[in-house]
Order: structure tokens, then sequence, then C-alpha cells
């Protein structure tokens, strides 16, 4: 009798994959290569391909053969996606192909640098540096011009203004009411810091807009984990920019080999928690 139950949900799991669009067939192998011939070019030659072939085709399937060929996200934003996702990472290897896979597609090489700039409030500065100068490095070998031309739109004078403003735009009067109830001992960093530098700096930016800025976010503080508050925040940020409950799903999906499963899954939560208290709350 447990051997049928098994059975039968097991068939109906199975069901259930399939009735989604997710098939277990052969073919990834072949999805994988003609992606990454796409975005990395026929030449490109996989870390570890050399030595832990397995390995690498694994990581290859799983990322070209299977995610990539199963989100519905434009293929520009995946990359930047990736890179913001690798960036988190601390994973040069992996900014570097991400930023060959952007130059393919034509993205720009600003807003290549504008994806890892955005992460810098949310992964620290050391990290978004380590992913510009592999950027760098390979700007030079093809030539493109390495300064990029600034983007900003705030001086000193008003970056606080600005970006306390855009904050109140993302987040509601709530944001306001942060402010008012502060200590004075905590307005530096929660009030000070938080809308004139990642607010009033990095979000007033040009190059992004706020809807691929917030993916680009939540995708950082997914990967570096431990920060499910904040990313409730910017959850509820994507939502309230446009973003579908489908985009921040396959944001997760892109994230997934740079952080693994638990940090997935706790990213799945959040974004089923917020989802749940707004149509709670309509």
């Amino acid at each position: 009798m447990k051997k049928m139950f098994a059975a039968i949900v097991l068939s109906a799991l199975s069901a259930s994959v399939e009735a989604a669009g997710f098939t277990a067939g052969n073919d990834r192998e072949p999805l994988a290569q003609a992606k990454m011939t796409e975005l990395l070019g026929a030449s490109y030659v996989p870390a570890l391909s050399a030595t832990d072939p397995d390995f690498a085709a694994m990581r290859d399937r799983l990322i070209y053969g299977d995610i990539l060929q199963q989100v519905k996200l434009e293929p520009k934003i995946c990359v930047l996606i990736s890179l913001a996702a690798a960036t988190a990472a601390a994973a040069p290897t992996y900014v570097r192909e991400q930023a060959m896979a952007a130059l393919r597609l034509n993205v720009e090489p600003q807003i290549i640098k504008e994806a890892v700039y955005q992460t810098a409030p949310y992964v620290g500065f050391p990290k978004a540096e380590a992913a510009l100068n592999e950027i760098n490095a390979l700007f030079e070998e093809r030539g493109i011009k390495l300064a990029a031309e600034s983007l900003a739109t705030v001086s000193e004078a008003d970056r606080f203004d600005k970006g306390r403003d855009l904050q109140v735009g993302a987040y509601g009067e709530r944001i306001l009411k942060m402010h008012r109830e502060a200590q004075p001992e905590e307005s530096y960093l929660s009030v000070y810091l938080l809308s004139s530098f990642c607010f009033g700096d990095i979000y007033t930016r040009n190059g992004l807009d706020m809807k691929t800025r917030e993916l680009l976010t939540f995708s950082a503080i997914a990967v570096i984990g431990g920060a499910e508050g904040q990313l409730t925040g910017h959850t509820i940020a994507n939502f309230n920019e446009g973003n579908s409950k489908q985009d921040l799903m396959d944001t997760i999906a892109l994230c997934l080999p740079y952080m693994g499963f638990p940090r997935s899954l706790n990213a799945l939560a959040v974004i089923k928690k917020v989802e749940a208290e707004r149509n709670a709350g309509k």
C-alpha cells in the first residue's frame, strides 16, 4: 500500500512538473552549447572543462541548458542580474563571463559597469571594485574605453534630498516616519547615509531604470544572504515598480548558481510572504 501511494505521489509530481513546462529530457547538452556559443562565442573554453569535465558540464548545463532556457526575462536583463549576482558572490570568473555575454548582446559598456555600481551599497565596495577590475581588464583587451562618462544626477548639496524623495516614491510615506522616529545615535546611519549614499548617489543615476535597479538589488541581497528584512523591503519595491512575481522567480533562478539552494529558498519564502500580505490587504 505504501509503495502504491508513493508511486501515485511521484506520478502526480511528475505530471505537475510537466504541466508547468519542465520536462526531463536529454537535450540540455546541445541547448547549453548553443546558448554558450551565442553568448560567449564558439571559441570560449569554460572554466574547469579540462580538469573537472563532469563538474563543468553540470554547471554549464544548469546555467545555459536549463535556467536560461526557462526564464522569461529579456536576455539583456538576465545577464545584468547574473552580473550583479556574480559581483555579490565575489566570483571574478563569472563576472568576466557575464560581462562578455553582455557585450555580445550589445549592452553598452557603461551599463555593464552601472549594474555593478548598483550592488555597492548592498555588498560593499571591495566586491564591487573587484568586479570592476575584472570588467576593466576585459574592456582593455577589447579596446573599449575604460573611463566611463558620468551618469550622476545629484550634487553634494542635493544628494540627501533627492535620495530621500526617491525612497518615498519607491517605499511610501513610511520612509518619512522612519526618519522622524530614528534615535539621534541611529540617524547618521539609517537616515543620512541611507538616503544620501544608497539612494542619492546610486539610485538617482542615469543608465538604468528603477525596475532594473530593483531587480539587481534583489539579486545582490539574495546572494549575500542573511538579510531577509532588507530583501522583504526590496521585494515590495519590485512589486511597486511593476516587476511581477514571475520576474522575481526568474531572478532567483538566475541567482541560484551563485548562492545555492538555501538562500534561493529563503528568497522564495520572502516573495511568498510579501505576496500573501499584499493579497490580504486588497
